[in-house]
């Protein structure tokens, strides 16, 4: 009977026990949800945001310029410490090269000089620099020199000149000419007269009697002999003239033609002077690095004549005169959850190079986010701009120095929830799915 047994000393300790009083129970489960809603209130205070991240760097909008070579090849001169301040368009650095620097400036001038010219007398007179180093410039300079000799040539020579001016004797001796048979066609119109008068008169003595008709007939021969001369002499004119015209026809051609070439010489001269100064700037572009604008000349590291540079190395970069300007954050916005960033949204930067922890976050806004996707390596983002104050004054209340292109990382609120929000939410979506 051990079960028995049992059963009656529970009952036993439960009378010694005694049962719990009700007004215990009720405070505990007062306690419990005083504590459940202590927990609700504060879940419902407390905010926990939707934060996405965007690796950033700052620029500004006068940034500074990093000039980079365009060949490989050795700095041969430096022409400015660093430091020293710099107009826009001043040639900063030299690299080696089988071109004389200054020859190619000395060729630039008898460029410039060549195209201001108009006359040909000016140009057939320009004699082309001797002695430049050119190296791989050397075959269309000395195509230009030899167009400028051919036109020399051409317009010193004299040929078209000597041959206008033959033609133009001829002329003369043409006019000359004319002007005896002139006077000789004037008086054999007179003796034509005289002889046609001379016939009349026979013809009414013939029929008075009084002359013979032999007489008559060879007043007759006379005066017709007479008329055929003077039809030769105006035959002789009109021959003559018709020689002039041909003779004038020539010149007009020959000076025309003498133009046109000489034309066509002058263009392929200009034509040469603008490849030629292609060229130039083409071989500046590569080999000299000049300030694109006003500023200040920093070296990343220590320059000096000699060192060689790969393409596309930094040799300096130009800090613009004046201030920055409004300084901004870019970065790539791409991944899940980066269809809910907006303009205006708030913004903290943390950047690299001073630690958010010591120094705090840099408060900003969504300003811009592109509208056109970009693809690069395979990934496609929108560019995201960040508007930041221009003092650079982080949460911590501390101001921090700008540096060109500091990286750092964009955390772009999206939604600032509560956690008794986001709790309702996972029950809901669980509501939901079943």
């Amino acid at each position: 009977m051990p079960s028995r047994a049992s059963f009656d000393e529970q009952q036993e300790i439960q009378q010694i026990i005694g049962a719990m009083p009700s007004r215990i129970w009720y405070r505990g489960i007062l306690i419990v949800l005083a504590v459940i809603a202590c927990l609700l209130v504060i879940a419902h205070f407390v905010r926990y945001p939707d934060v996405i991240e965007v690796p950033v760097i700052l620029v500004a909008e006068n940034p500074s310029v990093e000039m980079v070579s365009e060949v490989d090849a050795v700095l041969e001169t430096i022409l400015f410490t660093e430091g020293a301040k710099v107009k826009k368009n001043e040639i900063v650095a030299v690299f080696s090269s089988s071109v004389n620097p200054e020859d190619i400036s000395y060729l630039e001038l008898f460029l410039q000089g060549l195209e201001s010219i108009t006359e040909p007398a000016e140009m057939a007179s320009a004699v082309f620099p001797a002695g430049l180093q050119l190296g791989h410039l050397q075959g269309e300079s000395g195509h230009l020199e030899m167009l400028l000799k051919q036109f020399s040539d051409q317009y010193f020579s004299g040929f078209v000149g000597q041959q206008v001016a033959a033609l133009k004797t001829d002329q003369s001796l043409v006019e000359k000419l004319n002007a005896s048979l002139q006077q000789q066609l004037e008086k054999l119109e007179e003796e034509v007269g005289l002889a046609a008068k001379n016939y009349k008169d026979y013809q009414e003595l013939f029929k008075e009697g009084a002359a013979s008709e032999v007489e008559k007939d060879a007043a007759q021969t006379a005066w017709l002999g007479l008329q055929r001369l003077l039809e030769s002499k105006r035959s002789e004119i009109i021959h003559n003239n018709l020689d002039y015209s041909q003779i004038n026809n020539r010149i007009m051609m020959l000076q025309q033609a003498d133009q046109t070439s000489w034309q066509e010489n002058l263009r392929q001269i200009r034509k040469q002077c603008s490849v030629l100064s292609g060229q130039i700037e083409a071989w500046k572009n590569l080999y000299q690095l000049t300030a694109p604008m006003d500023g200040k000349l920093v070296f990343a590291e220590r320059r000096s004549p000699g060192q060689y540079f790969t393409k596309g190395s930094a040799v300096f970069s130009i800090i613009p005169e004046g201030k920055a300007g409004q300084i901004i954050a870019i970065g790539k916005l791409s991944g899940a959850g980066t269809g809910k960033v907006e303009k205006d949204l708030k913004t903290f930067i943390r950047l690299t190079a001073f630690p958010y922890k010591e120094f705090g976050e840099l408060i900003g806004k969504v300003g811009k986010i592109a509208e056109a996707p970009v693809v690069e390596n395979g990934v496609t983002y929108n560019e995201l701009t960040v508007e930041l104050p221009d003092s650079l004054k982080t949460n911590f209340g501390r101001i921090l120095n700008y540096r060109q292109n500091m990286p750092g990382l964009a955390r772009v609120v999206t939604e600032d929830k509560s956690v008794l929000g986001r709790l309702f939410e996972v029950f809901y979506f669980k509501g939901k799915r079943i």
